[in-house]
């Protein structure tokens, strides 16, 4: 999904495609011939952050700024056996004390190492994957 981000946003950011305002944003995703780009802005605004855009002109011209500068560098998906966190928790190592503990993980936070390390030690973290 990462990678859908980057291409999306290389292709707005092109100097071709760049769009001026508020009104190129609107007519561009409600024009008939970019069905594909409107459900490619809905689909990763879904992703990233866990909105769904119903179709207020208003939304789409939000979430395609939010989409076009979100940084894709904070961005680590990482998942273990097919599972990820569930966005707004944050996992903590609370039986090891010292050097020895693991850092706490987010949904944009982790690592696959990490993520199976929770899954391993942690059983009743397990309602927090997806």
């Amino acid at each position: 999904m990462k990678e859908k981000l980057q291409e999306f946003q290389k292709y707005f950011r092109a100097e071709s495609n760049v769009m001026n305002g508020e009104q190129e944003v609107i007519d561009y995703f409600t024009n008939p011939d970019n069905l594909t780009q409107r459900q490619t802005l809905k689909e990763l605004y879904q992703h990233f952050f866990n909105k769904s855009l119903k179709g207020c002109k208003n939304c789409l011209v939000d979430a395609f700024f939010e989409l076009l500068y979100y940084n894709t560098n904070s961005i680590i998906e990482g998942e273990y056996n097919g599972r990820g966190i569930l966005r707004g928790v944050i996992l903590e190592d609370y039986k090891v004390e010292g050097k020895e503990k693991k850092p706490f993980i987010t949904f944009g936070k982790t690592t696959p190492e990490l993520l199976e390390y929770y899954w391993e030690n942690y059983p009743e973290y397990r309602v927090y994957y997806k």
